[in-house]
């Protein structure tokens, strides 16, 4: 079982090499902050809402990939506050079945307790140049593939140190 976990995340390492850009076809342009002005990133197509305020992206990942006995779907967005004081970052990851549609609301675990039917992940933001990142370890996340890489992620979390995180999002990547 410990070989099965060590190729499923050697996989999943090569797997991050591909990243697919999001958008969102409801974003309004005149509403975009210019991210080149937040610390001189540009910013994606696409927006989330973290914690509640909406972000403009500057990024969006997923990676899908298929282990043994699951599948595994891995997000990461994060964006500028919109006066530019602050980036965060949420990442999540669900494991599901393989051959099993992921459509579903999912328990989050702290990341050592991983398995099939359960999420786990992280937040993280960044004032300067320091990043503060801690674990996921309650709450739950609903994950609905509504196309071709296109998915509605929900999260309601509370971290390791007790602070709550909520992200939403509906993107193509």
């Amino acid at each position: 079982m410990a070989y099965t976990r060590i190729l499923n995340l050697l996989f999943l390492s090569l797997l991050l090499l591909i990243s697919f850009s999001c958008n969102d076809d409801d974003a309004s342009e005149s509403d975009r902050i210019d991210l080149l002005d937040c610390m001189g990133l540009s910013n994606i197509r696409g927006a989330a809402e973290i914690n509640g305020e909406r972000r403009w992206l500057s990024l969006a990942d997923v990676v899908v990939g298929e282990g043994a006995f699951e599948m595994i779907y891995q997000f990461q967005v994060g964006g500028y506050r919109s006066d530019c004081s602050m980036y965060e970052e949420v990442f999540i990851t669900f494991e599901n079945e393989l051959g099993v549609d992921p459509t579903g609301t999912y328990e989050i675990v702290n990341r050592n307790d991983n398995g099939i039917g359960v999420a786990t992940g992280g937040f993280g933001s960044r004032v300067d140049l320091g990043t503060d990142r801690v674990d996921l370890v309650s709450g739950t996340a609903t994950l609905r593939e509504v196309g071709f890489f296109k998915y509605e992620v929900d999260v309601e979390a509370m971290t390791s140190d007790f602070t709550p995180v909520s992200l939403s999002f509906t993107n193509e990547f």
